[in-house]
């Protein structure tokens, strides 16, 4: 798997500046598919779960947990085959953890 892609959260679902990883759900060298939950984030006194925007091997963390980070900033990287880069999908899909 020669390509990797970099996966951050969008401005445009988030509004606010920042957010912090409070817990990764998978560890590098993990398979992944689009949807895979792979780490729950703090959000503006919300919980949320990130959502993998594409298939591929989980290669490493950019972000420890409980690390601010910008919402732009990239999370992790994500090797993938050249047809498996989401390249209309360079975000996470963020689901609402129900209290």
């Amino acid at each position: 798997m020669p390509f990797t892609y970099r996966i951050s959260l969008s401005k445009e679902v988030i509004k606010l500046s920042s957010f912090y990883i409070s817990k990764w759900l998978i560890s590098p060298g993990t398979w992944i598919t689009a949807s895979t939950p792979i780490a729950l984030a703090h959000i503006d006194d919300e919980n949320y779960e990130l959502l993998a925007n594409g298939d591929g091997i989980l290669s490493s963390y950019l972000l420890r947990e409980m690390e601010t980070a910008k919402i732009s900033q990239e999370i992790a990287v994500i090797a993938a085959d050249g047809e498996e880069i989401p390249h209309d999908r360079p975000t996470c899909i963020l689901r609402k953890i129900k209290s």
